[in-house]
């Protein structure tokens, strides 16, 4: 389970480093831990892409870790695995 950020994971779902393979022409990508916040688009923490785009490349440092134990961590996007986040295997994928 990735929480990115323990203070908002309750109300803040789009505090994850996901992103979607366009399909039909647009995909998105959220990467909340860039240098000086979030990467945003007009001002919004979502970016619509036309072209395969993950959160590491529009610049994620990494994100927070909540372990089984309930501590939470720092990952640096490096050491992160990118995964499907859907069972489906429908294009939409996060990385921890």
């Amino acid at each position: 389970m990735v929480v990115e950020n323990e203070r908002h994971c309750e109300s803040a779902p789009h505090d994850l480093n996901q992103w979607a393979t366009p399909s039909g022409g647009s995909g998105w990508v959220i990467a909340p831990h860039c240098n000086g916040g979030a990467a945003r688009q007009e001002g919004i923490p979502f970016l619509w892409v036309t072209t395969l785009t993950t959160s590491r490349q529009v610049g994620v440092r990494g994100g927070t870790v909540l372990l089984l134990d309930g501590s939470v961590h720092w990952s640096n996007i490096k050491q992160m695995t990118n995964y499907s986040a859907s069972q489906f295997e429908s294009g939409y994928w996060n990385a921890w």
